[in-house]
């Protein structure tokens, strides 16, 4: 498959040859050693490719791996992008090391020039699903918060909270609801601008909220705060 040796042509022949499934057994070899390493960001298409015509899932994901593992050290720089420039720029790579614990978190942030923030999310990573039990014995935390005013936009009505973390620990997967003051329901649908939080200590996070009109009829709300290491605190 001479194509897939063309950095402007392989994506398009493993989709040419994902459709063609079994009978395409014999490119499997180039495809796997070829097209990944032309485009590790795009290793998820080769490997779907590579098992529809036959390969297997180890063997499929075998050099993508190795094309991410072997990549370097991190590189933690910033990343200059021109204005309306729809490019994909590959900032660094978060590999994994012995050092690394078994649940770990990945926080990523998102600065223009000055250094403001623009946008963060905060990943958990595990090595194995039962990692995920070190949270049942994760150190207690409490959390604090605070809401701000209704405000009526239209047919909907929106309000901030401000989440806090008062421990010295992390504050795991902490959940907001948006509840009825006068009956305790949840308020549905209700749109959160994070509604999962992930606070390190001492970290606040503020987050948007806003719901239909309707759907809260006494127009009282009021703000549940749990998290998986952190008791239920309810504000108004």
């Amino acid at each position: 498959m001479p194509l897939l040796h063309d950095t402007r042509c392989s994506l398009a022949a493993a989709d040419v040859l994902a459709a063609t499934g079994p009978g395409a057994g014999s490119a499997q070899g180039a495809l796997r050693d070829r097209a990944v390493l032309d485009h590790p960001n795009r290793h998820a298409t080769v490997e779907w490719a590579a098992r529809r015509i036959g390969g297997d899932r180890t063997s499929a994901l075998r050099r993508p791996g190795e094309a991410v593992l072997t990549a370097g050290r991190p590189s933690f720089g910033p990343v200059h992008l021109s204005a309306g420039s729809a490019a994909v720029t590959v900032a660094f790579t978060a590999g994994w090391t012995d050092s690394l614990p078994d649940l770990h978190l990945l926080r990523l942030v998102l600065a223009d020039a000055e250094g403001r923030e623009l946008s963060g999310s905060t990943c958990r990573r595990y090595r194995t699903p039962a990692a995920m039990t070190a949270l049942s014995t994760a150190s207690r935390v409490r959390t604090s918060a605070t809401i701000g005013r209704v405000i009526a936009d239209g047919p909907r009505r929106a309000l901030t909270a401000t989440v806090r973390n008062r421990g010295s620990a992390v504050a795991a997967m902490v959940r907001l609801s948006l509840l009825d003051q006068c009956t305790g329901e949840r308020v549905l649908p209700t749109l959160y601008g994070d509604k999962h939080l992930w606070l390190l200590p001492g970290e606040s996070r503020t987050v948007a909220l806003s719901w239909p009109a309707h759907a809260l009829p006494s127009g009282r709300p009021e703000l549940r705060v749990k998290g998986c290491s952190s008791p239920a605190v309810t504000v108004r």
